[in-house]
């Protein structure tokens, strides 16, 4: 993007997608970060979450909504009376709780791709995918046939070096959403525009800290 726009100067970046090795050895995904055509500093990212069974939860995303309200509600979620918690086969949790709490074939990730999984899952509508980004794309599709005005769920920006983009309020606006009966396309809409505005509210801190204005 530095390249194409033919900028030469620094600029605030923003990397979001699915899968790429990070320099600390985990799998990045949604990072914000000073950055030129020589190198960057990494300011903000996702917040890590374990990625268990690796490639296996890319393929099957109720992994990650799982990973997501375990992550939120510790084992209380077991409780939550809805419907992707019903489906949950209790002893395949078990087993990849396990493997959580052990670190075996669990990388950490900050991959916005998956907290897209993570969502499409909890909403009912992509339990196992045929490719990366399919599960994204059906939450994408609802979002768009949502014509309510709506407005975005809670996120946090907790301080640090790296800050940390915590989305735990905004899985659980979203699981409440799910008990009231929210319908899908609203609640994608609502997740959408928290995803813009989780990244603004980064890029403006650091602004705030560089002096940048062109984000790319």
């Amino acid at each position: 993007m530095i390249a194409e726009h033919g900028l030469t100067g620094p600029v605030i970046g923003i990397a979001a997608d699915g899968t790429g090795y990070g320099t600390d050895g985990a799998i990045w995904g949604c990072e914000v970060m000073v950055a030129d055509l020589l190198g960057f500093e990494r300011l903000a990212h996702l917040d890590y979450v374990p990625l268990p069974g690796g490639e296996q939860a890319v393929r099957q995303p109720w992994r990650m909504g799982v990973v997501y309200l375990a992550r939120t509600y510790g084992d209380a979620f077991l409780e939550l009376d809805i419907p992707f918690v019903h489906h949950i086969q209790r002893a395949t949790w078990r087993t990849l709780s396990q493997m959580i709490a052990r670190g075996v074939n669990c990388p950490r990730t900050s991959s916005l791709g998956r907290l897209f999984d993570a969502v499409a899952a909890l909403v009912g509508l992509q339990g196992q995918v045929l490719y990366e980004g399919q599960a994204a794309i059906a939450l994408e599709r609802q979002a768009n046939m949502c014509t309510d005005t709506v407005s975005s769920y809670p996120c946090a920006l907790r301080p640090g070096c790296p800050a940390m983009l915590d989305v735990a309020p905004l899985i659980d606006a979203i699981t409440q959403d799910i008990l009231r009966g929210e319908p899908v396309a609203r609640i994608a809409k609502r997740f959408h525009l928290t995803v813009a505005e989780m990244l603004t509210r980064a890029c403006v801190e650091v602004h705030k800290q560089t002096g940048l204005y062109t984000v790319a």
